[in-house]
């Protein structure tokens, strides 16, 4: 039955077998056989098998990566140190988006404007919609809320 046998060792950076990919054997009529777990997609037990291996592992991604959100931020918020990669955006700019955004001013034209205006992105590059979200979102416990005239309406 196997006519280009094909074999693929799952490591750390592979993570397990994706659902994807046992959908994609399915649907190009090719068997995946899973030497470490001993499932052989050829047959329909397996196959849910195979299915069933593939949630677990995904709950399991899924557990860790909440593991990992929730001892970060008890670490930020005991400690108040800041964890992960520093943006490298300027206070400055970050400022700035916020002020344009206050009086109502759409991400998309704050984008084309910083654009415009050659305003550097964290990786001097084009600004998106994507980016100013990304600014708004991340900086919202960290930068007071403006007003329209651009000033802190806190304190």
């Amino acid at each position: 039955m196997l006519q280009h046998p094909f074999t693929w060792e799952k490591g750390p950076a592979s993570g397990s077998t994706s659902p994807a990919l046992l959908e994609t054997a399915a649907l190009q009529r090719w068997v995946l056989i899973c030497l470490d777990l001993g499932i052989d997609t050829s047959t329909i037990t397996c196959a849910a098998m195979a299915q069933v291996t593939c949630t677990f592992a995904e709950i399991e991604r899924q557990k860790i990566a909440e593991q990992t959100r929730d001892g970060m931020a008890k670490i930020k918020a005991t400690t108040g140190k800041h964890l992960g990669r520093r943006s490298a955006l300027s206070q400055a700019t970050v400022d700035r988006i916020h002020r344009e955004r206050a009086p109502g001013l759409s991400m998309a034209k704050i984008a084309d404007l910083s654009n415009d205006e050659g305003a550097p992105t964290a990786t001097s590059r084009t600004w998106y919609t994507s980016t100013i979200r990304q600014v708004l979102n991340r900086n919202i416990h960290t930068n007071p809320p403006f007003t329209q005239t651009g000033r802190n309406t806190e304190g």
